[in-house]
């Protein structure tokens, strides 16, 4: 699958330009950058929400979302979102219930969960959908340590084992580090989208310190 940006540009301003990526299922890209570096406008661009110049071979209703503002009524159980889902799409969703621990929180309202154990209902919802691209959007923000790192660990093994298309963002270099893949970094200062998965992690978080070169 294609992606290539030859402008990407939002209020007159140019954010994005002579990017050219080809990507595969099962790919796992981090995207990293300083804020105002461009990253919420790729995703916008990706879900059709902004014009470009270019090509992008992925379908904006191909795409699932896990970000802070993902919203799965409040008023709803968490078996209510489940049996919903199962009724829509049964593949995978005993196994991504098992796997995120959900049976423990089946008869609380969603909106009498933690952040994390939303965030976990959150991610069950897109995984189990049929879209093959997830966006991770910040999806630790506001987390405490013990849960950022059991979600880390579902998110590593579940695409070690998927041909989902995976877009994770964060501020904690740690983080993407810990999950792997590819790393594509927003270079603030050129404009472009770097291709960094044979640099090493040193010459990544110079280059994120910096906004680029």
């Amino acid at each position: 699958m294609k992606i290539v940006i030859d402008e990407l540009s939002y209020k007159n301003k140019l954010i994005i330009q002579k990017s050219n990526f080809n990507i595969d299922y099962g790919d796992f890209i981090n995207v990293i950058g300083q804020n105002g570096s461009g990253k919420s406008s790729f995703f916008k661009m990706l879900l059709g929400k902004i014009k470009y110049k270019g090509e992008v071979e992925i379908l904006p209703s191909n795409i699932a979302v896990v970000s802070d503002y993902s919203r799965v009524p409040k008023e709803l159980k968490v078996s209510d979102v489940v049996d919903f889902v199962r009724k829509v799409n049964n593949n995978d969703v005993d196994k991504l219930v098992s796997l995120l621990n959900l049976k423990n929180i089946f008869n609380s309202k969603i909106g009498k969960l933690s952040s994390g154990e939303k965030r976990r209902v959150e991610i069950f919802v897109a995984l189990s959908s049929e879209k093959e691209v997830i966006i991770y959007d910040e999806i630790t923000n506001a987390l405490d340590m013990r849960v950022k790192e059991e979600l880390l660990q579902f998110i590593k093994r579940y695409h070690s084992n998927n041909k989902k298309i995976a877009f994770f963002t964060t501020h904690d270099l740690s983080e993407v580090f810990y999950l792997e893949g590819k790393y594509w970094f927003f270079n603030q200062n050129r404009k472009i989208i770097e291709d960094l998965s044979k640099e090493s992690q040193e010459d990544i978080m110079k280059k994120y310190v910096l906004g680029g070169d």
